[in-house]
């Protein structure tokens, strides 16, 4: 007779095989869960619904999945730059020629109206984008170069929002809000547009077709413009009604050819900013204490010694070459 107590045996391969099943089936789902929410973004950083880096060294970013498109209007062309970058490699160059005045609107412009994923622009949303403008223009009438628009029937989209460059009276470019809707311009920039090196451009968009509308605007990251309670956008039943470009468009400029580059567009729901520059900690320097030594002056005879006749030595002083601001 088996020492073995009723009930306390060894577990049947049936009840093995179903307490496996379960311990795997526990293991997936403490894995995945039930509609399992993707994890939240880093804590502080920007919510990037799309962007273009031109680092691919072609346009695609934007006209990827045909989420958008480039429209040239007489001398107008976008092209990929590689002397010139804000990061990486690549840049867009956006030249116009002989917009004098006399030549009708000379344009080129690249648009974005779908987010990474294929969804249109959202209610409200940040568009930036870096700039750099290698000499100064001075606009006879207009020059656009950062705009909204909406998409109201197929073969026909009309601006919204225009973000215009002027030329103040101290011949500085600066930029201006003009409300395309209204035919008002509704802010100006107090700042200048830095020449020679980049400037990080980027503005709030809320989109509305009633008076409820807004748009702030952030030139490397302070606010130089604010409009509140202004319509952003027309009446439309498309799908993809919403859009934004980077531009060169005028119709008269002095000189009448211009030129400029931009990088690193975003579109977000949060800003982005420019990058802080570095911040540098001064060292601060103990002077070292010396204590004096005192020596005693040994006794010497003199002697007569004939002096010699030396030719005098001519030194040059070392000058620090002057260091441009």
């Amino acid at each position: 007779m088996s020492g073995r107590r009723p009930g306390r045996g060894l577990i049947g391969p049936a009840v093995c095989l179903a307490l496996l099943l379960a311990a795997l089936a526990a293991v997936a789902y403490g894995l995945s869960g039930p509609d399992e929410p993707a994890p939240p973004p880093e804590p502080g950083a920007p919510r990037i619904l799309w962007s273009a880096d031109t680092e691919t060294g072609d346009l695609s970013q934007w006209t990827a999945d045909e989420g958008g498109g480039v429209y040239n209007t007489g001398s107008g062309v976008v092209q990929v730059d590689d002397e010139v970058a804000h990061s990486g490699v690549h840049s867009l160059r956006f030249s116009i020629t002989g917009a004098d005045g006399t030549t009708g609107n000379q344009a080129t412009r690249i648009f974005r109206w779908a987010t990474a994923d294929g969804s249109p622009l959202p209610d409200e949303a940040y568009y930036s984008a870096w700039y750099r403008f290698p000499r100064v223009w001075r606009p006879l009438e207009f020059w656009n170069i950062f705009q909204w628009k909406t998409t109201i029937s197929p073969d026909r989209s009309d601006p919204t929002f225009i973000l215009d460059v002027f030329s103040g009276p101290d011949g500085a470019m600066r930029l201006s809000a003009y409300d395309w809707i209204a035919g008002v311009t509704r802010g100006e920039s107090p700042d200048p547009l830095p020449v020679g090196r980049w400037v990080h451009i980027e503005a709030r968009l809320r989109w509305s077709e009633a008076e409820d509308g807004a748009l702030t605007v952030w030139q490397d990251g302070r606010q130089v413009i604010d409009v509140q309670g202004v319509r952003t956008a027309h009446a439309s039943t498309e799908p993809f009604a919403r859009a934004w470009s980077l531009d060169n468009y005028t119709n008269g400029l002095e000189p009448p050819d211009a030129a400029f580059n931009v990088d690193d567009a975003v579109i977000s729901l949060d800003r982005v900013g420019p990058a802080p520059e570095p911040e540098t900690t001064p060292t601060e320097t103990t002077p070292t204490e010396t204590t004096p030594t005192e020596t005693t002056p040994a006794e010497t005879t003199p002697a007569e010694t004939t002096p010699a006749e030396t030719t005098p030595t001519g030194t040059a002083s070392t000058g620090t070459a002057p260091v441009s601001p």
